[in-house]
């Protein structure tokens, strides 16, 4: 039988790796983190076989692909071997947006601010690949997470992408007993620390520390796309 597999695709900064822990908390599931860009990054190539052909005696395999940073080949590499006429059946896409204001803030506190552009590349590249795979007629499940709605009801978003994914929600996805570190098979990480971090209801949400006239830029350039996801992600 063919594994499920779910591939996740968003920017840095997008609450990516959040979700990762989420599922690396699933005794079915095999959790990997950027396989295809990390060809991208070695030689210049996708390693599109570390994904779609990973070999796991578990049922699910999950892993996160993120647009960025430094350079234009890491912002807008071909994350699939080509939307239109490669997209397997047993692939499950979640397309992980944020609101791109936190998401340049988020570039920005670490350091990654070095060309805005990059970012907007980034950004648009992750919407464009969304469309061409929506549009096609026949395709594997994909769909839209907003991370901002999922901070607010993370159990409620969490099960919607199960549903998507036809896989079961487990309460254990918010109790992060693993830590992140420990997908590799290391010991980084503290999961006393971790737990419920992203998701806790008291959480702060972290200030913006962009200046108001890049605001206004980046509403300009990206606002139309933040605002049609929003319009198609699923409500309830």
């Amino acid at each position: 039988m063919d594994k499920k597999r779910i591939l996740l695709i968003g920017t840095c900064s997008s609450g990516s790796t959040a979700l990762g822990r989420c599922f690396l908390q699933r005794s079915d599931t095999h959790v990997l983190s950027q396989v295809i860009k990390d060809g991208v990054e070695r030689n210049g190539d996708p390693n599109y076989s570390a994904f779609f052909k990973c070999q796991t005696t578990k049922p699910v395999i999950f892993n996160k692909e993120v647009f960025g940073w430094r350079t234009r080949e890491l912002c807008t590499f071909r994350v699939l071997p080509d939307p239109v006429k490669f997209l397997p059946t047993n692939v499950v896409m979640i397309f992980l947006f944020r609101n791109p204001v936190a998401v340049w803030n988020g570039w920005v506190k670490r350091g990654w601010d070095l060309d805005i552009d990059l970012f907007f590349a980034a950004y648009e590249h992750l919407y464009a690949i969304f469309v061409s795979v929506s549009e096609l007629p026949q395709k594997s499940a994909c769909g839209i997470t907003i991370f901002d709605r999922m901070r607010i009801n993370p159990a409620e978003e969490l099960q919607k992408i199960c549903n998507l994914a036809d896989i079961q929600y487990e309460q254990e996805m918010l109790d992060w007993q693993v830590a992140w570190g420990k997908r590799r098979g290391g010991n980084t990480g503290n999961p006393d620390i971790d737990r419920h971090s992203t998701f806790a209801k008291d959480r702060v949400v972290p200030a913006l520390i962009i200046t108001q006239d890049v605001e206004k830029v980046i509403v300009k350039r990206l606002g139309n796309i933040w605002e049609e996801v929003n319009k198609i992600a699923p409500q309830q």
